[in-house]
């Protein structure tokens, strides 16, 4: 009997609690009811205001992904030794000789485009094969003639020498 009565003891008690804790619940969510439907309204607000940032967020990270994913697949590919980017294979000679060719064909234009423009020569000019220097002429004065002579008295075309220094030479 004694176990039977520690059994029954034992349900009660805890049909006590139960009913106790059922209480306590129901006073607790009358008390956090509110408070849960402002902390509902606060969440439904923070979505409404978040949910533009996020996609955008999304889009650009899907973007940022993307592209590392093509570098990280072109570094993975160039690793391995293959070839990365358009291929290399184009002959550019014959560009280049055709503008080289172009650009002569241009440059001769213009020097006969400039010897149709340039101004005539003036009447009686000389070619320049025909000029001579003056000291080539014959019969024209030599700068002896015209250039005075050194071996005159001082004054006459050179200058006055320095008076001799009296007492000799100086030393250090």
């Amino acid at each position: 009997m004694g176990r039977r009565s520690t059994q029954e003891l034992a349900v009660r008690r805890t049909g006590e609690l139960i009913e106790i804790v059922g209480d306590r619940a129901g006073e607790l969510a009358e008390r956090t009811g509110p408070l849960r439907d402002r902390m509902l309204d606060s969440a439904e607000d923070l979505a409404e205001r978040t949910g533009p940032l996020v996609g955008s967020a999304a889009e650009t990270v899907s973007g940022v992904l993307e592209d590392a994913r093509e570098r990280g697949g072109a570094a993975w590919v160039a690793l391995r030794g293959d070839r990365v980017g358009p291929p290399v294979a184009v002959r550019r000679w014959p560009w280049a000789l055709g503008a080289a060719v172009g650009g002569a064909a241009v440059g001769v234009a213009v020097a006969a485009l400039m010897r149709k423009l340039a101004p005539a020569d003036a009447p009686g000019a000389q070619e320049p094969h025909e000029l001579r220097a003056v000291v080539d002429v014959p019969g024209a004065p030599s700068s002896s003639t015209t250039a005075p002579a050194h071996d005159g008295q001082p004054g006459e075309g050179r200058p006055t020498p320095a008076p001799p220094v009296p007492g000799g030479t100086f030393r250090l």
